[in-house]
């Protein structure tokens, strides 16, 4: 049997946003049968779902308790994840910071694994390349009530123009997963 294309733009072609294309294949076979198969490929702008939601677990045990970075200080309690989006600064591309991360324990304390990530293409989804911290905060002695950590990063000179989002996780044991 032999397949061809025989209408539309060759394999591994790119396509704008807006365009529709026709594609169209023919099959024969040794016996001279021959057969079409055609499809058309819209290529629409992509719709954000918005961003995935965090969650937090035992919250009255461990808790992120603060976060300062530039003109946000937001000190938080025993209530698990929050949106604090009401909250803002102002960032340089290419410009270190400073990040203060602290976690509040009501007796008992583990290493806590902080996670930062900022949406740098502003396409509503944290990805890998936008991890900007990653720090264990070792276990202070049981009965410590809070303890901080004070981490630089560099905030990317491709980071897009405008407000965008961070998040910040802590999880003990292992690094937060952006949606966890």
């Amino acid at each position: 049997m032999d397949i061809s294309q025989i209408v539309g733009p060759p394999n591994g072609s790119s396509f704008n946003t807006g365009t529709t294309t026709r594609i169209v294949y023919e099959a024969a076979d040794n016996c001279g049968n021959i057969d079409t198969c055609s499809f058309t490929i819209t290529v629409q702008e992509r719709v954000s779902m918005g961003y995935c939601n965090a969650r937090g677990t035992q919250p009255w045990e461990q808790w992120i308790a603060n976060v300062t970075l530039e003109d946000i200080e937001n000190t938080t309690s025993k209530n698990g994840y929050g949106d604090f989006t009401a909250q803002s600064t102002d960032l340089e591309r290419g410009s270190m910071y400073t990040i203060e991360l602290s976690a509040g324990f009501s007796y008992t304390t583990w290493d806590e694994h902080f996670s930062v990530w900022i949406d740098l293409n502003q396409d509503d989804e944290f990805q890998a390349n936008e991890l900007l911290v990653e720090e264990i905060l070792p276990a202070p002695p049981n009965g410590t009530q809070l303890e901080t950590i004070t981490v630089s990063f560099e905030l990317p000179s491709s980071a897009q123009l405008g407000n965008t989002r961070m998040r910040v996780a802590m999880q003990q044991e292992a690094f937060a997963d952006p949606c966890g």
